[in-house]
């Protein structure tokens, strides 16, 4: 009788231990600046403070941020958890604006998952070691490069681009000049 309930309770556990990993696989790093050229936090001037990270959920389900830790690995690694962002919607994109510390132009970001102990995204770019994608640096020199992009939103290759802040990227400054505006006027008033 206890036999049953043992395998019965393992075979809950397992299922729910798998279900997390298959859903782990459907977050990634989106965007990111790391070179600022605007006032993302409206500050007044453009600083540090306006760096940020764009995470991306492209499965059809919430995707929980309980035990997920960001971590920042440059000469000046830091980390946090985003547990207070509690989770991200389906198909969804979440912000971290002003993370901790300065961020450099060549450098490593992951999401680890701190609960299962599993690398869930880890990104190198410039000249980071591990950065065999050929991901170029963050180093901008106005908004045409002004953020380091997945197109399509979640696929495996990166490229300078305008960035997008909350919204899907794009590959080139036509589509931006609409679509980017609106998104930039729409995500400030949501602050």
């Amino acid at each position: 009788m206890y036999r049953g309930k043992l395998s019965s309770v393992v075979a809950s556990m397992a299922a729910a231990l798998l279900s997390s990993f298959s859903h782990a696989r459907d977050l990634y790093f989106n965007e990111m600046v790391v070179d600022p050229q605007r006032d993302w936090d409206i500050s007044g001037s453009i600083t540090p403070s306006d760096e940020w990270f764009e995470l991306y959920n492209s499965d059809s389900e919430p995707f929980s941020l309980t035990g997920i830790e960001l971590r920042l690995i440059d000469t000046t690694p830091e980390s946090m958890m985003l547990d207070p962002y509690s989770s991200i919607a389906p198909n969804g994109r979440l912000v971290v604006l002003n993370p901790p510390g300065m961020q450099n132009n060549d450098g490593r970001i992951e999401l680890y998952d701190t609960i299962t102990g599993t690398l869930i995204d880890g990104v190198s770019y410039g000249n980071w070691t591990g950065n065999s994608l050929g991901i170029p640096n963050g180093n901008a020199t106005g908004l045409s490069d002004e953020a380091l992009a997945r197109f399509p939103d979640g696929s495996p290759d990166f490229s300078k681009t305008f960035a997008t802040y909350g919204t899907p990227n794009v590959s080139s400054p036509g589509i931006f000049a609409l679509g980017g505006l609106a998104a930039l006027v729409i995500g400030r008033r949501r602050r």
